[in-house]
């Protein structure tokens, strides 16, 4: 019997893109997220100190439903790159980097803890296709890729600076954006 090349988690991953499923719990597990552990170790006062208000009390990554969905979207486009600004724990680009080895998928987390546990799930996946940085997305460099997504992740203070490097990046390059957000009436403005 011949041995398959596929990473383990991306044969599991490829049947639930064609459809098997598999709760989000069982999902995170594949791909190596404990939320509850992280989150559980999250005080208070210093997330107020660190991050503001918006981060007050974490909203949840999305449902592994909507991956599936999106990467199906994507399908008939060539883009070869991917940026979830506010990736959270990274179940966009983790889901995504582990289906599509050959290409590249960026994180953008302003909560360390939350990009540091991204890390370590890219770590224990090996996945050399993935980069997670940590800090404001309004604020950072982003990395030069085809496919932007923003998945509920801000209020509209913060979606305003975002928005205004959308708009910049807009006039200079083509590029797909994929959203799920309370600001998609904003975004369709740019």
């Amino acid at each position: 019997m011949q041995k398959s090349n596929l990473h383990p988690v991306r044969s599991q991953l490829i049947g639930v893109q064609n459809g098997q499923h598999l709760p989000d719990e069982e999902l995170d597990q594949l791909l190596r997220i404990n939320i509850g552990q992280v989150e559980a170790g999250l005080e208070l006062p210093t997330i107020l100190r660190r991050y503001g208000s918006q981060h007050l009390v974490y909203q949840g990554d999305l449902s592994y439903h909507y991956f599936r969905k999106l990467y199906h979207l994507l399908e008939p486009f060539e883009y070869r790159s991917v940026l979830d600004i506010g990736s959270g724990y990274g179940r966009l680009v983790l889901y995504g980097a582990t289906l599509y080895p050959g290409r590249s998928f960026h994180g953008i987390e302003l909560i360390e803890e939350r990009a540091q546990a991204s890390r370590r799930s890219v770590s224990a996946l090996h996945l050399p296709n993935v980069e997670i940085k940590t800090g404001d997305a309004g604020q950072l460099e982003w990395p030069k890729v085809d496919c932007i997504c923003i998945m509920n992740t801000f209020f509209k203070d913060i979606l305003q600076s975002v928005l205004s490097k959308l708009e910049q990046l807009a006039r200079k390059q083509p590029f797909l954006l994929a959203t799920v957000s309370a600001g998609n009436l904003l975004i369709e403005q740019v």
